[in-house]
């Protein structure tokens, strides 16, 4: 596990940190229920990790409505004071584990079932096999004071697991989810279970597309589907105007995450396409 002493493998299991992200807290509260003691004392599970987003079910929570996943290690945002306190509280309980993995669902996206990476993915990438997950997202630009960013700055093997329904909690994702991570502590043989793995595609996110205005986003695309350069993806309704903007593909490759129909705001994140590294 990198440059990190030899000992016994520790590994901390993360959801909650955006409280509109329900799949990871489902999924971590039925691992934590299957694990024994012994098992216990190298798996740190904490499915709630910033308990009043998730009490609000938003992503961010009251006073300061900052994002917590964007207050972990040197680069973290400035002036957010309760927030950053939950996330140093965090940060303290977890900075000794070899493996960290930091679950999340997309919000108001959905997604493809993929990793997310912070680096070259030397490190994750077998782990994230062990999980059986078919896809790992590297990401040329990412924003300061991630929790996986500054896992993996300390020596840890670091990343993120997307399961994404657009805040919808669907059962067969939870499963995914429970499998996945059981898989991955059975292949550090901290649990009993089958080992499995998969040939995991490794991702280069190509582009985004993003609201331009206020408006209704209606989606036409389903996610996981190969795209060509160009094609719509969706439409843009001005809800005072009338007016209608095609969403379009930026480039071709594989569409991993699309905002849920419904309204958007200015900047927001409405298409993701990826194509894999060769």
């Amino acid at each position: 596990m990198g440059e990190r002493p030899s000992k016994g493998v520790e590994v901390a299991l993360i959801s909650g940190i955006h409280g509109d992200e329900l799949h990871g807290p489902h999924a971590l509260a039925r691992v934590n229920a299957r694990l024994t003691k012994a098992a216990r004392r190298s798996v740190l599970v904490e499915p709630f990790a910033n308990p009043p987003a998730l009490s609000a079910r938003t992503r961010t929570a009251a006073p300061d409505h900052a994002d917590m996943n964007r207050q972990f290690g040197a680069k973290a945002t400035d002036g957010a004071t309760s927030t950053r306190e939950r996330a140093m509280a965090l940060w303290d309980r977890i900075a000794h584990v070899d493996v960290l993995v930091d679950i999340h669902s997309g919000g108001r996206h959905e997604m493809i079932p993929h990793a997310r990476l912070s680096g070259s993915g030397d490190r994750e990438l077998p782990l994230i096999s062990a999980m059986g997950l078919e896809y790992a997202v590297r990401y040329r630009r990412l924003p300061k004071g991630l929790l996986m960013t500054a896992g993996r700055r300390t020596g840890m093997a670091s990343f993120g697991v997307e399961v994404g329904a657009g805040q919808e909690v669907r059962p067969e994702l939870v499963e995914l989810t429970v499998g996945a991570i059981w898989s991955l502590l059975a292949h550090l043989e901290l649990v009993p279970g089958a080992k499995t793995s998969a040939e995991t595609r490794l991702l280069d996110i190509l582009g985004t597309r993003r609201a331009t205005r206020d408006a209704l986003f209606e989606r036409s695309t389903a996610i996981g589907v190969e795209v060509e350069v160009g094609q719509r993806l969706g439409v843009l309704h001005d809800p005072y105007s009338g007016r209608q903007r095609d969403v379009v593909a930026p480039a071709a490759g594989l569409l991993v995450s699309a905002l849920t129909s419904g309204p958007t705001i200015a900047g927001e994140k409405l298409v993701e396409v990826a194509l894999p590294i060769v």
